[in-house]
């Protein structure tokens, strides 16, 4: 709201502000004793007071526009790098544009194919001075542009940025693929066409010189799936003919080398399954595990009881860079054993009960920070903290009823929203605060972790934080603090789940957070994959004869690209990931059927 030269940041607190006054009147009236005269002061004295505290409340500030720098120069950092050429952009036209209004001086940061942005910026800062960065950004020495803000703010320099519109149009052409892969398997390559995609022109892309793609079509992602055959290198070539700037981005040359099978050793007596991985891998039949088994890059168990494996091979087996993994059935994990045999520190699972029926202390943290008060999306009526309201109700009306739920709301203080409280009785309530929730202030990412692990580090058992926001960190570290309080939540057993709100989500952040505490990053479409780790509200996991599966975790390299399909198990083995391990496919019902973990150099999956 804008009032004569004030903005107000928070104005929804005004019509509180009159219903108090309005109230406040007819109580003095109706029922204090003063003499009229000393009614009337008192009366104003109050008026005065409360409409003070709710200007206050409302966050009132000035936005004043200021067309000169009071004294000094400003000094205008150039990028004059070969990136820059469709801009027409000079250092003497920028001059121009300022007139003789500014005294002025200009450096050059960065010149012909290379751009050290990072360093060139950061280099040429001075204390208290104004800067005019004109760059596009494109930087050679990484992305760390907070680098640059950050000595900007220890040195209370001034930077400017001069907004970019190109001249001139350019297009360019990238391909992404495997580098390395198996003679027989199925290739997938992403032909992406960058810059003004509404060019007109010609994409042509080749495979060891044969064309497989021709079209006009630049506006899209194009896939291009192809098997090779023959161990060696293979060049998939992608030529944008196209009448634009530079001619060095229209070709992208991109090679993948394929390798032998790896030599795989299947302990294990399904003649079917062996068939099927050995369209892949080189693969022997074993009896048991020999003594060396060094000549193998893996080895499969499947379906065998502790009794049959000899874990100390194992053990020096995988610690020395080699991998196992390990399938399920009736003479496996719960079935055979395995918790109280020698291979039990080898696999990241142990035999326990997961789904509807584990209980939980989770705690949602919201960011209702002022940059929450931004819209979704382009074109969307709704601000980010809309959406995140709507993210805590639906998770909230959703878990499972055993769950204890707690809610921290932050700015650059944490609220305490509600205690731990069990969901099977305090639901409505729950829901109820959440929709009352209101954005201002500044944000502090690690004072909102902080809340939440502080209304869970006292408890035993599972515990988990669903932190809600836009990943846009504050100031005075904040940063490196919220990476810190995710470290000690891993340390302390407490999983760290992100949600990135919005079309400013400042996914790095986000998603580092959730690495570091050891849970998932979610984008808001994604939040029913928490149902499959705390339950919902339906009841218990209903004992069933097939299991639909559901990837978990799509960050992983063996489930990153893949989707949700169709496919079910029919029948599981009860168990849980073991602490430090990495769930990444699970059933519709909670139970996990996929987990890895380091072991050593080596890998272990089951």
């Amino acid at each position: 709201m804008i009032i004569g030269p004030f903005i107000f940041s928070n104005p929804d607190v005004f019509p509180f502000g009159i219903a108090a006054i309005i109230i406040t009147i007819l109580l003095i009236y109706i029922k204090s004793e003063l003499v009229w005269y000393k009614k009337l002061l008192f009366t104003f004295s109050r008026i005065l007071f409360l409409g003070a505290l709710f200007i206050a409340l409302a966050n009132p500030h000035i936005m004043a526009n200021t067309s000169a720098l009071q004294g000094g120069t400003l000094t205008i950092l150039f990028d004059n790098s070969t990136s820059m050429k469709p801009y027409g952009i000079t250092p003497s036209s920028i001059t121009e544009l300022l007139g003789n209004k500014l005294p002025t001086t200009t450096q050059v940061i960065a010149e012909g194919n290379t751009s050290p942005l990072i360093h060139r910026i950061t280099s040429s800062l001075s204390p208290f001075g104004q800067f005019l960065i004109i760059s596009d950004g494109q930087a050679t020495d990484g992305d760390d542009f907070q680098a640059v803000v950050k000595t900007a703010l220890r040195l209370n320099a001034t930077l400017n940025t001069f907004a970019l519109n190109s001249e001139f149009k350019d297009a360019g052409v990238t391909i992404e693929g495997p580098k390395k892969t198996l003679a027989g398997a199925s290739n997938k390559y992403l032909i992406k066409i960058v810059g003004n995609t509404e060019l007109e022109g010609t994409l042509s892309v080749k495979i060891d010189g044969e064309e497989v793609l021709n079209t006009k079509d630049l506006e899209r992602i194009h896939t291009v799936e192809q098997i090779f055959f023959e161990s060696s290198q293979h060049t998939v070539e992608a030529n944008l003919l196209i009448d634009d700037i530079f001619e060095e981005n229209d070709n992208f040359y991109f090679v993948t080398r394929v390798v032998p099978k790896p030599k795989i050793a299947y302990f294990g007596t399904n003649t079917r399954f062996q068939s099927f991985i050995s369209d892949i891998f080189d693969v022997k039949r074993i009896d048991g595990i020999p003594d060396n088994i060094d000549a193998y890059s893996a080895v499969i168990i499947h379906n065998q009881d502790a009794k049959n494996i000899k874990a100390i091979e194992l053990e020096n087996f995988i610690s020395n860079g080699g991998g196992l993994a390990l399938l399920g059935g009736t003479n496996s994990f719960d079935f055979g054993g395995y918790d109280k045999s020698d291979i039990a520190p080898l696999i990241p699972v142990k035999a326990g009960r997961s789904g509807g029926k584990k209980r939980a202390a989770v705690v949602i943290a919201i960011d209702i920070s002022g940059s929450t008060s931004s819209g979704f999306s382009e074109g969307s009526q709704n601000t980010v903290t809309d959406i995140e309201k709507s993210l805590a109700y639906d998770i909230t009306d959703s878990l499972g009823n055993d769950n204890l739920l707690g809610i921290i709301a932050f700015n650059t203080e944490a609220f305490l929203v509600s205690e731990l409280t069990m969901l099977g009785q305090g639901r409505d309530g729950l829901l109820d605060k959440i929709s009352r929730l209101q954005h201002s202030g500044g944000t502090r990412l690690n004072v909102g972790l902080s809340g939440a692990y502080n209304l869970v580090k006292e408890l035993s058992g599972g515990r988990s934080v669903i932190f809600i926001s836009d990943g846009q960190a504050g100031g005075d570290n904040d940063g490196p603090k919220a990476s810190t309080i995710a470290k000690k939540m891993s340390r302390d057993g407490i999983q760290l789940f992100t949600i990135g709100v919005g079309q400013a989500t400042n996914e790095p952040v986000m998603r580092g957070l959730a690495k570091l505490g050891g849970g998932l990053y979610l984008r808001p479409q994604e939040t029913d994959r928490l149902h499959i780790q705390f339950g919902r509200s339906s009841g218990q996991a209903v004992e069933q004869s097939t299991f639909s599966l559901s990837i978990f975790d799509t960050d992983h390299i063996i489930t990153q690209g893949l989707s949700n399909s169709q496919s079910t198990l029919n029948n599981v083995n009860r168990v849980i990931p073991k602490q430090g391990a990495r769930p990444l496919v699970m059933t519709s019902q909670g139970d996990v059927a996929l987990t890895t973990w380091n072991y050593g150099l080596g890998r272990v999956a089951a």
